[in-house]
């Protein structure tokens, strides 16, 4: 049924719940897993509006950079 199945955590005690949960489900049908490790990124003010253009095109081509390792 299931072939591959990604499992995020990100080290709380409900995240290590779900990763078992989601060994036991891919065990029980013979599925893949990948895990990957979230955490939300500490952001500050650095004076430029949040929401400009420029720099969410900043964000979303660093975001881009940092998973481009770990995508296939």
């Amino acid at each position: 049924m299931h072939k591959h199945i990604l499992i995020p955590t990100d080290g709380t005690d409900l995240s290590r719940a779900a990763v078992e949960h989601g060994m036991l489900f891919a065990r029980a049908t013979g599925a893949r897993v990948t895990g990957i490790h979230v955490i939300p990124e500490f952001r500050t003010f650095d004076g430029e509006w949040p929401g400009s253009a420029g720099r969410f095109s900043c964000l979303w081509a660093r975001s881009y950079r940092t998973a481009a390792p770990y995508s296939r």
